[in-house]
């Protein structure tokens, strides 16, 4: 688990089995976390298709291939979700499966849509930044692509 800021962690799969139960999570993997949370897989018909917010946890149905699949309703849930955690000063995990792409990009994305610690005008200036704060972050080329193209959208 890597700190970002006071209150703000990303990490991968096993830190999310040892997160202390008063904290919030994001779980931005599809398999395990999600497909658990909803007792199986769902189509795309379900209402919690994309996403189940249940109390301090927010489980997103999110893989990350070589060409983007994101859809923006899964990075304003988990704005509203963050913004939820960070006025009541909840420290949250940000985690995906191996913690180098999808959980980085996440809190990447809240630093510089919500608290303007890092730059919002361009991912690519964002991105410089916030591999000042967290090193290890490695994007995948679908994420990568993905909020390059849409970064103005979030």
């Amino acid at each position: 688990m890597r700190k970002i800021t006071d209150n703000l962690y990303v990490g991968n799969g096993v830190d999310c089995a040892s997160v202390p139960e008063d904290w919030g999570v994001v779980h931005a993997c599809k398999y395990p976390c999600y497909v658990d949370a909803m007792g199986g897989t769902v189509d795309k018909t379900h209402p919690n298709w994309l996403y189940k917010w249940e109390q301090d946890h927010l489980y997103l149905n999110m893989v990350d291939p070589q060409v983007p699949l994101f859809m923006p309703e899964t990075f304003r849930i988990f704005l509203e979700f963050m913004d939820d955690m960070w006025d009541r000063n909840i420290p949250t995990l940000i985690h995906c499966n191996m913690g180098m792409s999808r959980s980085p990009s996440l809190a990447l994305v809240f630093l510089a849509k919500r608290t303007g610690l890092i730059p919002n005008s361009l991912y690519s200036e964002a991105l410089e930044e916030y591999r000042k704060i967290d090193p290890d972050y490695f994007p995948g080329n679908g994420i990568r692509v993905w909020l390059t193209t849409n970064w103005n959208k979030l």
